[in-house]
């Protein structure tokens, strides 16, 4: 956002986070994520992650949540898309739509 001088909340910018690091947990699962590739998803810095996730299992925690509150939606969502590559790229937009509109 090198010319965005836009001022987001707090609850926008622990979002950003929380939808980056779904595709980099989904890519790398939780060891093979680091704080760096987490950061550079979500469009922030290292230290912004930290202010609102003192450790990555924090932010699994939080992701993982949100993902477990909407289970039943989600599930029917995924099991009703094509099997392969489309079907989970449609699953993970529909993840990531819900954690920014709500179900």
């Amino acid at each position: 956002m090198s010319g965005d001088k836009r001022r987001f909340s707090a609850e926008d910018r622990k979002r950003m986070i929380v939808i980056g690091a779904l595709g980099v947990f989904a890519r790398k699962g939780f060891e093979g994520a680091s704080s760096r590739e987490l950061a550079a998803a979500a469009g922030v810095s290292e230290a912004l992650i930290y202010k609102y996730f003192p450790t990555k299992e924090a932010l699994y925690q939080e992701l993982t949540g949100l993902l477990r509150k909407d289970k039943d939606q989600l599930l029917a969502k995924v099991t009703s898309s094509a099997p392969g590559t489309a079907g989970c790229v449609r699953a993970l937009h529909f993840i990531g739509r819900m954690m920014l509109f709500g179900p």
